[in-house]
């Protein structure tokens, strides 16, 4: 007689995706809650009367995430992970 190596099913390998993906997507949601991060170079001229000024520097610019932090992009992926992990392990236990 055969025996039935679980972790070789297909039904196994889709749910076993299924996870990944849940995990990722909630991964991603986590990291958008942080806002991008923009160095650069700066450039000023000002020009008063006879005078001229020329400025140069580094530039940083970022949002400071106070109202927005995600939290719903990140609750949705948790609880994707969560069913996706009971339905894997509910399908399995038999």
């Amino acid at each position: 007689m055969q025996e039935l190596n679980l972790e070789e099913s297909t039904e196994f390998q889709k749910n076993k995706a299924k996870l990944l993906a849940a995990r990722s997507n909630y991964e991603l949601a986590k990291s958008n809650a942080y806002s991008d991060l923009k160095i650069g170079p700066m450039y000023e001229f000002a020009k008063a009367d006879s005078q001229k000024d020329h400025a140069f520097g580094l530039s940083l610019t970022f949002d400071i995430p106070i109202f927005n932090t995600n939290d719903g992009m990140k609750a949705k992926g948790l609880a994707e992970v969560k069913t996706v992990s009971y339905t894997h392990l509910r399908a399995h236990e038999t």
